[in-house]
């Protein structure tokens, strides 16, 4: 009896992981190319200084491009298509990145979309009375 259930489990996954090979795709990412994907540390480092100057996290790309045009020129080059910023309190701010342009123009040729895609989050924080940041990668 143990083992109907057992076997209708394990045809149900296959038989799921099969249709699921038409819609998803995975690639394998060296430590090298997800290093080469991070956010410049230029633009990282203009994000404190935002904060610094105006006392205040940015709220999006466009209200952080929008205040200077060395913020904008620190976006020049920025490999991602979707940004978040979300402030936590006034020491703390996680920036979020997604939809690498790599990533994108692979889902538009093949329509799968990768389950191993770039994109991570930056956290900001203030750390012996000066900002740093720490970046993950997913």
């Amino acid at each position: 009896m143990q083992t109907k259930p057992f076997h209708l489990t394990c045809i149900v996954l296959a038989v799921s992981f099969l249709i699921s090979c038409a819609y998803t795709t995975y690639s394998p990412r060296s430590k090298f190319q997800r290093d080469a994907a991070r956010p410049s540390p230029v633009l990282l480092d203009r994000i404190i200084e935002f904060r610094e100057k105006y006392f205040g996290w940015p709220v999006s790309k466009e209200d952080f491009i929008s205040k200077d045009p060395r913020y904008k020129q620190s976006f020049a080059g920025f490999p991602y298509l979707s940004t978040q910023f979300k402030t936590i309190d006034a020491d703390n701010m996680i920036f979020y990145f997604d939809q690498h342009i790599k990533d994108e123009e692979k889902y538009n040729a093949t329509q799968k979309t990768d389950l191993n895609a770039f994109h991570g989050k930056v956290t900001f924080y203030k750390q012996g009375g000066i900002f740093v940041w720490k970046i993950k990668m997913y």
